[in-house]
């Protein structure tokens, strides 16, 4: 393995010691009473995730899935900034469906972690925008293991589908959205 590749692996596991220690996200799934305190410069966000194959040797399925808000280029932009966002999902499961209401601006889910004892943690690079005012949806997330036993190196697969139908209406029964006036402005994985 190459001196680059560990240097990479340890960057990133100290980004998740300091994301998980922080435990200041904010969960992307609000009641319809939060949505509805958007401000001027607030926008609405609907999406999905989902998440199939691999195994865990514990028999845990529950993942998250991190984003926050690109801010440029900066050695301080590397670390969480505390206003991190983060969705939960379970493999193997339904798409869980997330609205949340976030500042204008460009965010991207930077991280994929398995919480527990001995975390799984890879980055990502999906990237969407936040605008000041608007209903967004940002497509479906799928994220595909390959068979059997995950390990700390298992390469995954990222894709973005268009879900809108089934993530406007997850939307309006659970979280109260109101379906009217939803633009697509779908995510992009770099």
């Amino acid at each position: 393995m190459k001196r680059r590749d560990l240097f990479e692996q340890f960057k990133t596991g100290v980004l998740a010691f300091a994301f998980l220690s922080s435990g200041c996200a904010t969960t992307m799934q609000m009641s319809s009473e939060e949505l509805k305190r958007a401000t001027p410069n607030e926008g609405i966000v609907v999406g999905s995730i989902q998440i199939k194959g691999g195994g865990d040797i514990l028999g845990r399925k529950k993942w998250e899935l991190v984003a926050e808000s690109i801010k440029g280029a900066s050695l301080a932009s590397l670390l969480p900034s505390g206003s991190d966002y983060a969705i939960q999902a379970s493999r193997g499961e339904e798409e869980e469906v997330f609205v949340v209401r976030m500042p204008a601006g460009d965010y991207g889910f930077w991280m994929l972690y398995q919480p527990g004892f001995s975390s799984f943690t890879a980055k990502t690079n999906i990237q969407f925008k936040v605008q000041p005012g608007k209903t967004i949806y940002i497509g479906r997330i799928a994220i595909e293991f390959p068979p059997g036993l995950l390990t700390a190196f298992t390469r995954f697969q990222v894709r973005v589908e268009d879900a809108k139908a089934s993530a406007l209406d997850v939307g309006r029964k659970k979280y109260g959205l109101s379906g009217d006036d939803v633009t697509t402005d779908l995510m992009t994985v770099r």
